[in-house]
């Protein structure tokens, strides 16, 4: 055991050093759990040296005052205290088996998988929103094919119809019936449906722009104009524009008329909250 030196300290001087080892001491301990919980990257093996150099040289001093001398001696063994602890997870930490760093993990690894999964359901959301689009959009076409086809039938019944064909038909020299041109809708009634247009509602006005785009599309691939008057094509609209909001939590839904393949048809756009 090193032999103690006296030295002409004052207590005044002495009671300073030991409060400055006390106040380290809580330094050392505040650092070293930042440490093994990963705050600090490098254990305080440094300032540890020091704190020791500190005690050595405080127990080495003859030291009177008995308030001052218990305050040193429970600090002492407070830092043997600590040390076995922190050699004990300094050990744990080299082999590996720390529980808080092993805890650490698995909650990076949960942390991980709940992130994948998330991105996961978002992306099956997306996929299945937008499948669902895709179906109403193919609703609303093969209406329009049904609808089309529907019509064609009843031309074609009505070309055939002797009620329907004019005494140049019945007359004409080669015997066989001229052909019909798809009929398309007079200026007065486009001007008719603009004028309606211009004093309705912008939801109306939507519904009629759509009805007149609509038949020019038709005129323009050589369609008949549709078999439906612009009410009842109105309420076909108000009631798909409702069954679109209610399926897809729609803000707004917004129509154009799509042309492909020689059939021109209503595309519906969803706009979502």
């Amino acid at each position: 055991m090193a032999k103690r030196v006296e030295t002409e300290l004052s207590q005044e001087k002495i009671e300073a050093m030991v409060e400055e080892f006390a106040q380290k001491l809580e330094i050392l301990r505040i650092r070293y759990e930042q440490y093994f919980i990963g705050v600090e990257r490098v254990a305080p093996s440094v300032f540890r040296m020091d704190v020791v150099r500190l005690m050595r040289q405080l127990e080495q001093l003859k030291i009177r005052n008995t308030g001052i001398k218990f305050k040193l001696n429970s600090a002492i063994q407070k830092f043997n205290a600590y040390s076995a602890y922190w050699n004990r997870s300094l050990r744990e930490i080299e082999d590996g088996v720390y529980q808080r760093h092993k805890q650490r993990v698995q909650r990076r690894r949960e942390q991980r998988e709940a992130q994948q999964e998330v991105r996961e359901n978002k992306k099956a959301e997306r996929a299945l929103t937008q499948g669902s689009d895709n179906a109403a959009v193919s609703e609303l076409a093969k209406e329009a094919d049904d609808f089309l086809r529907s019509y064609q039938a009843k031309q074609e019944v009505a070309q055939t119809s002797p009620m329907t064909s004019t005494p140049k038909e019945r007359l004409a020299p080669t015997g066989r019936r001229p052909s019909i041109v798809a009929a398309r809708p007079s200026d007065e009634t486009a001007r008719k449906l603009e004028s309606d247009t211009a004093s309705s509602s912008p939801k109306r006005d939507a519904v009629n722009e759509l009805y007149i785009k609509l038949n020019r599309a038709r005129e323009a691939i050589g369609l008949a104009p549709q078999n439906m008057d612009l009410e009842a094509f109105r309420q076909k609209i108000e009631s798909q524009t409702r069954i679109i909001e209610q399926t897809h939590n729609a803000s707004k839904v917004e129509y154009d008329v799509v042309v492909k393949e020689r059939q021109a048809f209503i595309k519906p756009i969803i706009t979502k909250w």
